[in-house]
């Protein structure tokens, strides 16, 4: 081949990208309906804990929640926004039929998260200690 024919060749597959990135550009692409609903339709706020009513569903963790209750609830929050979902792990505690909030779960995914962690550090010093 000879360059000006690969010249061309390169020539006509930039001008291919530019176009399709022309092409897909928001201007240039229609708004879809979900696209404009989108931020209308998000999930809503949860409500303020100070007006609820203290909840008999977390008694087995009552006393870590008196301790460790600003600190677990930071990380509580912190869970609910990697992990997200609100709606899908409302309808599945609906569905088993467990009476407690979703924030009462990820607290007590908490729990249990840092009750496997500190097992799992006692058993290595353990493990360490025996060598």
């Amino acid at each position: 081949m000879s360059s000006a024919i690969v010249g061309g060749l390169l020539g006509l597959m930039f001008a291919g990208g530019v176009l399709l990135v022309v092409w897909a550009a928001p201007p240039m692409r229609p708004i879809r309906l979900v696209d404009r609903l989108a931020p209308y339709l998000g999930e809503a706020p949860a409500p303020s804990r100070l007006l609820q009513p203290p909840s008999a569903t977390s008694a087995p963790f009552t006393v870590v929640r008196r301790l460790f209750g600003p600190t677990v609830s930071e990380i509580v929050s912190l869970v609910d926004r990697l992990v997200g979902g609100n709606s899908s792990v409302r309808r599945r505690l609906d569905a088993i039929g467990r009476p407690m909030t979703v924030e009462e779960f990820r607290f007590e995914q908490v729990v249990w998260a840092a009750v496997g962690m500190l097992s799992a550090g006692g058993l290595v010093l353990l493990l360490g200690v025996a060598r």
